[in-house]
Protein backbone atom coordinates (compact mmCIF):
# COMPACT_ATOMS: atom_id res chain seq x y z
CA UNK A 1 0.00 0.00 0.00
CA UNK A 2 1.27 3.38 -0.96
CA UNK A 3 1.24 6.61 1.04
CA UNK A 4 1.24 8.87 -2.04
CA UNK A 5 -1.70 10.10 -4.11
CA UNK A 6 -5.46 9.89 -3.71
CA UNK A 7 -7.03 6.84 -2.19
CA UNK A 8 -8.86 4.62 -4.64
CA UNK A 9 -12.51 3.67 -4.37
CA UNK A 10 -13.54 0.13 -5.25
CA UNK A 11 -16.88 -1.56 -5.87
CA UNK A 12 -18.10 -3.60 -2.94
CA UNK A 13 -18.71 -6.77 -4.91
CA UNK A 14 -17.18 -8.64 -7.81
CA UNK A 15 -18.41 -8.56 -11.37
CA UNK A 16 -18.27 -12.28 -12.04
CA UNK A 17 -18.30 -13.43 -15.64
CA UNK A 18 -19.19 -17.15 -15.90
CA UNK A 19 -17.44 -19.61 -18.22
CA UNK A 20 -20.49 -19.74 -20.50
CA UNK A 21 -19.59 -16.26 -21.70
CA UNK A 22 -16.83 -17.83 -23.81
CA UNK A 23 -19.59 -18.43 -26.37
CA UNK A 24 -20.34 -14.72 -26.48
CA UNK A 25 -18.44 -11.64 -27.54
CA UNK A 26 -19.26 -9.00 -24.93
CA UNK A 27 -17.63 -5.61 -24.86
CA UNK A 28 -18.45 -2.84 -22.41
CA UNK A 29 -17.76 0.79 -23.26
CA UNK A 30 -17.35 2.82 -20.09
CA UNK A 31 -17.48 6.62 -20.27
CA UNK A 32 -17.52 9.22 -17.51
CA UNK A 33 -18.39 12.88 -17.45
CA UNK A 34 -15.34 14.38 -15.69
CA UNK A 35 -12.18 12.79 -17.17
CA UNK A 36 -10.10 15.84 -16.29
CA UNK A 37 -10.93 15.37 -12.62
CA UNK A 38 -11.09 11.61 -12.18
CA UNK A 39 -10.40 8.20 -13.65
CA UNK A 40 -12.06 4.79 -13.67
CA UNK A 41 -10.46 1.42 -14.22
CA UNK A 42 -11.04 -2.31 -14.01
CA UNK A 43 -8.85 -4.61 -11.94
CA UNK A 44 -8.84 -8.29 -11.07
CA UNK A 45 -11.16 -9.04 -8.16
CA UNK A 46 -8.25 -10.48 -6.18
CA UNK A 47 -7.25 -6.90 -5.32
CA UNK A 48 -10.19 -6.88 -2.91
CA UNK A 49 -8.03 -9.07 -0.65
CA UNK A 50 -4.96 -6.82 -0.63
CA UNK A 51 -6.87 -3.51 -0.84
CA UNK A 52 -10.32 -4.18 0.63
CA UNK A 53 -12.85 -1.36 0.38
CA UNK A 54 -14.26 0.02 3.62
CA UNK A 55 -17.95 0.76 4.22
CA UNK A 56 -17.73 3.84 1.99
CA UNK A 57 -15.95 1.96 -0.80
CA UNK A 58 -12.54 3.53 -0.18
CA UNK A 59 -9.41 1.42 -0.05
CA UNK A 60 -6.12 2.19 1.68
CA UNK A 61 -4.40 1.89 -1.72
CA UNK A 62 -3.49 4.35 -4.46
CA UNK A 63 -3.43 3.97 -8.24
CA UNK A 64 0.15 2.67 -8.12
CA UNK A 65 -0.95 -0.38 -6.14
CA UNK A 66 -3.07 -1.75 -9.00
CA UNK A 67 -2.42 -3.38 -12.35
CA UNK A 68 -5.30 -2.35 -14.58
CA UNK A 69 -7.04 -4.75 -16.95
CA UNK A 70 -8.65 -1.80 -18.70
CA UNK A 71 -8.97 1.92 -18.07
CA UNK A 72 -7.01 3.47 -15.24
CA UNK A 73 -5.43 6.85 -14.45
CA UNK A 74 -4.27 7.46 -18.02
CA UNK A 75 -7.67 6.85 -19.62
CA UNK A 76 -9.01 9.75 -21.70
CA UNK A 77 -12.56 9.56 -20.32
CA UNK A 78 -13.58 6.25 -21.81
CA UNK A 79 -12.34 2.74 -22.37
CA UNK A 80 -13.51 -0.62 -23.62
CA UNK A 81 -13.55 -3.81 -21.58
CA UNK A 82 -13.70 -7.15 -23.38
CA UNK A 83 -15.43 -9.42 -20.87
CA UNK A 84 -13.84 -12.83 -20.47
CA UNK A 85 -14.67 -15.43 -17.81
CA UNK A 86 -13.12 -14.00 -14.65
CA UNK A 87 -13.96 -11.77 -11.69
CA UNK A 88 -13.49 -8.03 -11.92
CA UNK A 89 -13.77 -4.95 -9.72
CA UNK A 90 -14.24 -1.36 -10.82
CA UNK A 91 -11.96 1.20 -9.18
CA UNK A 92 -11.99 4.98 -9.34
CA UNK A 93 -10.26 8.00 -7.85
CA UNK A 94 -9.91 11.72 -8.30
CA UNK A 95 -6.89 13.20 -9.99
CA UNK A 96 -4.42 15.22 -7.93
CA UNK A 97 -5.90 18.57 -6.89
CA UNK A 98 -9.30 17.92 -8.48
CA UNK A 99 -12.51 18.87 -6.73
CA UNK A 100 -15.19 16.39 -7.77
CA UNK A 101 -18.62 16.21 -6.18
CA UNK A 102 -20.43 13.88 -8.56
CA UNK A 103 -19.92 12.15 -11.84
CA UNK A 104 -22.08 10.46 -14.45
CA UNK A 105 -20.78 7.09 -15.62
CA UNK A 106 -22.28 5.42 -18.69
CA UNK A 107 -21.77 1.74 -19.45
CA UNK A 108 -22.79 0.67 -22.95
CA UNK A 109 -22.73 -3.06 -23.72
CA UNK A 110 -22.16 -4.64 -27.10
CA UNK A 111 -23.18 -8.30 -27.26
CA UNK A 112 -22.69 -10.82 -30.04
CA UNK A 113 -21.83 -14.43 -30.71
CA UNK A 114 -18.16 -15.31 -30.34
CA UNK A 115 -16.38 -15.69 -33.71
CA UNK A 116 -15.45 -19.32 -32.99
CA UNK A 117 -19.11 -20.18 -32.39
CA UNK A 118 -20.13 -18.33 -35.57
CA UNK A 119 -17.64 -20.41 -37.55
CA UNK A 120 -18.87 -23.64 -35.96
CA UNK A 121 -22.48 -22.78 -36.80
CA UNK A 122 -21.46 -21.92 -40.38
CA UNK A 123 -19.75 -25.31 -40.82
CA UNK A 124 -22.73 -27.18 -39.35
CA UNK A 125 -25.10 -25.24 -41.61
CA UNK A 126 -22.99 -26.01 -44.69
CA UNK A 127 -22.91 -29.73 -43.86
CA UNK A 128 -26.67 -29.78 -43.38
CA UNK A 129 -27.17 -27.92 -46.66
CA UNK A 130 -24.96 -30.36 -48.55
CA UNK A 131 -26.84 -33.26 -46.96
CA UNK A 132 -30.19 -31.77 -47.99
CA UNK A 133 -29.01 -31.25 -51.57
CA UNK A 134 -27.79 -34.86 -51.68
CA UNK A 135 -31.21 -36.04 -50.54
CA UNK A 136 -33.01 -34.02 -53.22
CA UNK A 137 -30.57 -34.62 -56.07
CA UNK A 138 -28.55 -37.77 -55.40
CA UNK A 139 -25.10 -37.24 -56.88
CA UNK A 140 -24.77 -40.89 -57.92
CA UNK A 141 -27.93 -40.74 -60.05
CA UNK A 142 -26.90 -37.44 -61.65
CA UNK A 143 -23.41 -38.81 -62.32
CA UNK A 144 -24.83 -41.89 -64.07
CA UNK A 145 -27.05 -39.70 -66.25
CA UNK A 146 -24.10 -37.54 -67.17
CA UNK A 147 -21.80 -40.49 -67.95
CA UNK A 148 -24.46 -42.45 -69.86
CA UNK A 149 -25.35 -39.57 -72.15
Amino acid sequence: MSDEGCLVGMTGSDLEVPNGFLLMDIELTIEWSEPSKSWIGVVDASYADSCPPDGDGLTACTKDDFEFISGGPDSPGNFKLDLQPDSYRFVSAGKEGADLDEQLVTISPSVGIAPALELLLLVIGAILLIGAIEMIYPVEVLWKRFVDS
